[in-house]
């Protein structure tokens, strides 16, 4: 029981860290780089991002945060 509560409050404390970091990236600019699916990717400090619009894979683009969703950030490709 010791080790189920703490596994639970471990991961709740996690995912209020989670989406404080999501949070303070919103309005910002990122650089990203555009996985195999063409629509996620990684910021430079992992940050999971999602794109409104499908990229090539392998794209490196500068990119807006529109809003944070439970595990990542809804991202914009920002004018080439």
């Amino acid at each position: 029981a010791t080790i189920a509560a703490r596994a639970a409050a471990l991961r709740a404390a996690a995912e209020t860290r989670l989406a404080a970091h999501l949070a303070a990236r919103v309005g910002r600019s990122l650089d990203m780089l555009v996985e195999a699916d063409g629509m996620s990717g990684r910021a430079a400090d992992y940050t999971r991002l999602r794109l409104d619009a499908p990229r090539p894979r392998g794209d490196l683009l500068r990119c807006r945060a529109l809003a944070a969703a439970r595990d990542h950030l809804i991202v914009t490709a920002e004018t080439d």
